[in-house]
Parts: C-alpha cells; structure tokens; sequence
C-alpha cells in the first residue's frame, strides 16, 4: 500500500511539472514568455574599437570609461534593446548589438567622430553688446544686457514726469 501511495504522489509530481513546462510553452497561455534572442541567434554588430595613442597620449581606462559612455548615449539613441558595451583589455570597447536592422547605419553611427564647430558671431553683435570701436561686451547676466537699453527708456520717461512735475510745482508756485 504504501509503495502504490509513493508511485501515486511522483506520477502526479511527473504531471504536474508536465503540465506546468507546456504551460509555459504554449504561445497562447498567460504564462509564455518568448526567449530573448541574442546576438548569436538572433543576428547583429559585434564592433571591436581599438584605441590609438593620439599626439603622444596613450588612452589611460578613465579616457575608455569616458568613451564607453559616449558609445552607450550613442546607441541608445539608435533604440537598440539590450546592447552590451565593455571594455576588454588592454585598450578595446566591444560592442555588441543584438537584431540591429541596419548593420551599416549603426556602424556609422557608432564609429563616427564627434564634431565642434565654432562660428564668429562677432559681426552679427549690436548695441548695447559692442562698445564705440566694434568690440564686444561681455556680460554675466541678461538683466546687465538689458540694463543699458532699460535706463534710456526710464530715463527718457523719468524726464517727462519730471517735466510735468516741475511744471505743475511751477504752477503752485505761482498760484
């Protein structure tokens, strides 16, 4: 009796885990999650940057942790779920991009130098932000940029109050 009751409670242990793993299996079941497919699976990038030394400066690992950040803002904004950006020794970033689309876009993207470009707006400068020789004026807040062009208007209007004051002070006067 007590060997039927055993081989009872481990069939329905058998069926129950059965049960449970096509549960999980079957894609119309609450349960079903599908796998995540990497980047052996699924297809992708995988870009291995090296870094060089540039006028006599060898990388240090701060100067790679500043452009493994520049890498992942890059990336993130490509939508790319999941990407996985590390270093790898001695001066490499890996990145590994899972189901990219486009693999020649996002190479460009991510291969691309950043660009500063400055532009003289010196011409386009006018009063109050140029002196009397065309130089300019730097200022530290708006209100002393517009503190110039706001006193000539109080004081053009203060003048015509004070006019009317002093002519109506007249009056009294000689009233």
């Amino acid at each position: 009796m007590r060997d039927r009751r055993k081989h009872l409670i481990l069939l329905l242990v058998i069926v129950a885990a059965l049960a449970g793993a096509l549960i999980l299996e079957v894609p119309g079941s609450p349960a079903h999650r599908n796998a995540t497919l990497g980047l052996d699976l699924k297809g992708g990038l995988e870009v291995v940057l090296q870094a060089q030394k540039v006028n006599g400066h060898t990388p240090t690992s701060s100067d790679l942790d500043t452009a493994v950040s520049i890498m992942q803002q890059r990336i993130n904004g490509l939508g790319v779920t999941e990407p996985e950006i590390r270093k790898q020794d001695p001066n490499q970033i890996v990145i590994q991009l899972a189901g990219v689309h486009d693999p020649a876009k996002a190479a460009q993207i991510i291969g691309q130098t950043a660009q500063l470009e400055l532009y003289d707006l010196e011409g386009d400068l006018h009063s109050p932000s140029i002196d009397t020789q065309g130089n300019p004026i730097a200022f530290t807040t708006p209100y002393a940029v517009l503190a110039p062009v706001r006193g000539i208007r109080s004081s053009g209007r203060a003048s015509r109050s004070s006019r009317c004051r002093r002519a109506s002070s007249s009056s009294r006067a000689a009233g």
